[in-house]
């Protein structure tokens, strides 16, 4: 998109047969300018934190996923075999508007998300858990398939944070760098509603350190410093204000591009 953004130069500074990043904390050399350059449409001017030690206000939806779309585990081997998401956006897939038979102006394309406040032991409602207590591996392609398992583990991860249990887990670094295509960075699911007061954390995964990279997390919700809701960005290029107290239901139905679920517009 940079090209149609007059951003020309980062494009044109960008090796596309190199990583962004090393191992998720520091730049690729060959791709050091692009990884590193903030991007004001990239960051919102309500979110205090965004441009300081993380710099992505916004995500590209993989739906109700519960894993990271088609995760290589650099070894020559695909860990575990997936394809595809629910929702508009797959690490290695890419949808057109012939896998959106929910239609276009009811599926989200993108949302805006707090990004983490990049300071240790940090309960800043931007940051998230990795790991939380009690936590076990729920890798579904559609949430549908087990939402009672979804949300116990939603509940687990946002008690420890909640309660400010394991600071030692506490993980800041939600939308740390837009060029890096991974859930968490510049992707997220739907598991949790906009500003989620039920399961109020930003980000959760199961196993690894505050240290590991985001691309094997469980849930990594929209969220927003606006009162009341977020900002989305459906399909068809329209932009609309999803309400924080729009039903669990209703939300997974909108993240998803061929759920056939009928939803009203007035659900959200």
């Amino acid at each position: 998109m940079l090209p149609y953004m007059e951003q020309n130069t980062i494009f044109n500074s960008i090796n596309f047969s190199f990583s962004p990043e090393g191992d998720g904390t520091w730049a690729d050399p060959i791709n050091r300018t692009a990884f590193n350059t903030n991007i004001a449409s990239y960051m919102c001017p309500s979110d205090m934190w965004v441009g300081k030690s993380n710099n992505n206000s916004y995500a590209g939806s993989i739906g109700t996923t519960t894993f990271q779309p088609e995760y290589y585990d650099g070894w020559g081997t695909w860990s575990p075999p997936r394809s595809g998401s629910t929702g508009m956006f797959a690490t290695w897939v890419a949808y057109s508007m012939s896998d959106v038979p929910d239609g276009t102006s009811n599926t989200i394309a993108y949302s805006e998300a707090l990004v983490g406040d990049g300071r240790s032991n940090s309960f800043y409602r931007g940051n998230g858990m990795m790991p939380y207590a009690g936590s076990t591996a729920v890798e579904l392609y559609d949430a549908n398939e087990n939402p009672t398992a979804v949300l116990q583990q939603l509940a687990l991860c946002a008690k420890d944070f909640t309660t400010k249990a394991n600071s030692g887990n506490v993980t800041t670094r939600r939308g740390f760098r837009w060029g890096e295509g991974i859930i968490g960075f510049s992707m997220f699911n739907v598991l949790q509603v906009p500003n989620d007061g039920t399961y109020p954390v930003n980000y959760c995964r199961k196993d690894c350190n505050p240290g590991c990279n985001y691309d094997w997390g469980f849930s990594e919700p929209a969220s927003s410093a606006h009162s009341g809701g977020v900002n989305v960005l459906m399909t068809d290029g329209s932009v609309k204000f999803v309400k924080s107290t729009v039903s669990r239901t209703t939300w997974w139905a909108i993240g998803t591009r061929a759920g056939s679920e009928v939803v009203s517009s007035d659900g959200y």
